[in-house]
């Protein structure tokens, strides 16, 4: 099998050639990291809101709705 652009794009040409020759054609999951980057975000949400930020400044600031921050903020406290 041969690497895909967006894999070679991704890992590089060697990485990516060894990748598919140890996936032997099956298809490989690779995770972008978006649960990671999300919890960061809900971190620096929860810090900022202890700092005195106002709900409606954080949903502005992090483009979210103000409920979507009173989820974030109340997830928190469990």
């Amino acid at each position: 099998m041969t690497p895909t652009p967006s894999l070679v794009d991704a890992l590089g040409s060697d990485d990516a050639r060894q990748l598919c020759a140890l996936a032997g054609g099956e298809a490989v999951a690779i995770p972008k990291g978006h649960h990671r980057r999300l919890a960061a975000r809900n971190a620096q949400i929860r810090e900022e809101a202890a700092a005195g930020a106002r709900r409606n400044d954080l949903a502005r600031a992090h483009g979210l709705t103000d409920r979507q921050i009173r989820r974030i903020l109340r997830a928190g406290d469990g």
